[in-house]
């Protein structure tokens, strides 16, 4: 039981730090994006 809930532990942590990996990435393009069309606008 231990094992089984330490790994579902250690899954979970990993899934979220994957997601704010991914979100921090998002937000970076996002902004890169915004960046270059007020780039090109001017």
């Amino acid at each position: 039981m231990s094992i089984s809930s330490a790994n579902l532990a250690t899954g979970a942590t990993s899934r979220s730090h994957k997601l704010s990996v991914s979100s921090s990435q998002a937000s970076t393009l996002s902004a890169e994006l915004a960046a270059s069309r007020a780039w090109k606008m001017y």
